[in-house]
């Protein structure tokens, strides 16, 4: 009973994968500063308000009506970058691992001098191994990308496509089609990449997202890709990105965010 109520009043837009830490973050502060003051009058009644309102931005996200719209307006862009939320990742590594150089390296990425581009037997082993990947064969191929024997669900919500093992998050895409390019991309690295398997997998991701930056053809339809500037939306910033679409289905393939440069 308890759950299916708790079920009935939980706001999936601003909670599980879809949960924004700055205001989850501001809404504790709230949350904690009230339970505070009713805290000098009783300790109880303080307690019993914390615990309330804990429950309440659990379910569904945030305690005060309009925190979505007040942290997009007022919260900085460098504090939504501090928490990695509502934006896609940045496409150059910043950790020890410099990917660019890694597969530049392996003669994967080519430097032609004027652009960066695929290395064309790369490119066509890649292309050969999307064409594999089925309907049929896309869960074997997906838990091994993922390092799992749990079973797992795909979900879409319209925006983004969901990997779930056992019930648990797994992994986000900009669509399915981009996670086809990601485990046709994994396998061909293993192929052609003898190191590969001996990074981390965070650091593999990387690597894998990092390729499908030159996806010619979209996966499922064909259709050419298309990179342009837009503006995304989440539920508390707004955000410039360059985005690669497929132009005759229109699925988003890949996206990172177009930072703001730090003032001097």
């Amino acid at each position: 009973m308890t759950s299916a109520i708790l079920t009935r009043f939980t706001q999936p837009e601003y909670t599980g994968e879809n949960r924004c830490l700055p205001c989850t973050v501001v809404n504790v502060g709230i949350a904690a500063a009230g339970s505070a003051l009713l805290a000098l009058w009783s300790p109880f009644v303080g307690l019993a308000a914390f615990v309330a309102s804990a429950l309440i931005i659990y379910v569904r996200g945030y305690l005060v009506p309009g925190t979505p719209e007040l942290t997009k307006r007022y919260l900085p862009a460098r504090i939504h970058r501090l928490f990695g939320t509502h934006g896609p990742a940045e496409p150059t590594a910043k950790g020890p691992i410099d990917i660019e150089a890694e597969l530049t390296a392996e003669g994967i990425i080519v430097d032609d001098s004027e652009d960066l581009t695929l290395n064309p037997s790369f490119h066509a082993a890649w292309d050969n191994a999307i064409a594999r990947v089925s309907e049929e064969s896309l869960m074997d191929s997906l838990s091994a990308f993922l390092e799992t024997d749990q079973p797992l669900l795909i979900e879409e919500d319209g925006t983004r496509t969901m990997v779930f093992a056992d019930g648990a998050p797994a992994g986000n895409w900009e669509s399915q089609a981009a996670l086809i390019a990601d485990v046709a991309a994994h396998q061909t690295l293993i192929s052609r990449f003898p190191n590969y398997l001996e990074y981390d997998r965070e650091t593999r991701a990387r690597m894998v997202g990092a390729v499908r930056m030159f996806l010619e053809a979209c996966p499922t339809c064909g259709g050419d890709v298309e990179i342009g500037e837009e503006v995304v939306k989440s539920c508390c910033r707004a955000f410039d990105v360059v985005a690669f679409s497929c132009r005759d289905c229109g699925v988003r393939l890949a996206e990172f965010e177009l930072l703001e440069a730090e003032p001097a």
